[in-house]
């Protein structure tokens, strides 16, 4: 049957595209809400990551990119809070 020939002909002729696991730090890595935006400058280049899951208590508030980050820290933010500057779904 022509369905089971193809079935058979895939793995030959197609990659598997890549999933989130396949490059993802891990652990990963996240930062304290109220740590300073210069600590999470340090730890994104510390363990070359260009974004950081921002946690309070636990709990997933958000997230920091590497770009906010630089961006912060030329307009003298260095000591202003991740969580002020942190991309949420709210």
């Amino acid at each position: 049957m022509l369905a089971d020939r193809i079935a058979r002909m895939l793995p030959e002729h197609v990659r598997p595209g890549k999933i989130a696991a396949d490059i993802m730090t891990q652990p990963v890595i996240t930062i304290p809400w109220d740590s300073p935006i210069a600590e999470a400058a340090d730890m994104m280049t510390k363990y070359g990551v260009n974004v950081l899951p921002v946690i309070r208590d636990g709990v997933y508030e958000g997230l920091i990119s590497r770009e906010t980050v630089e961006k912060s820290l030329f307009h003298g933010f260095r000591q202003n809070r991740v969580i002020d500057f942190c991309s949420t779904e709210n």
